[in-house]
């Protein structure tokens, strides 16, 4: 059984009374579930730790793999949703 949902609300705290004693009793019960508390603790640290270097969009875009993330258009969130609507043409 997959715990990752509840992993991720127990490393948020957003467990209380029964039912975050209930999971840290899984926790130490079965080890597939310390498993996957250790796996997404060490996601949300690798994700931390790389959205720091991070410093503007260009770099999130070299990041991906994009290869002249200079040259990728600015868009404003509100813009975008009128192009996806339809309810505006996008730019050429």
């Amino acid at each position: 059984m997959k715990y990752t949902w509840l992993v991720e609300k127990y490393l948020e705290g957003e467990l209380s009374g029964e039912a975050l004693r209930k999971f840290e009793l899984e926790i130490l019960r079965k080890p597939e579930v310390a498993e996957e508390v250790e796996r997404v603790r060490s996601m949300h640290h690798f994700m931390m730790e790389q959205h720091g270097k991070l410093d503007d969009a260009t770099d999130i875009w070299r990041a991906l793999g994009v290869p002249h993330p200079e040259d990728v258009p600015s868009v404003e969130s509100s813009e975008l949703v009128e192009w996806v609507s339809g309810r505006e043409e996008r730019p050429a």
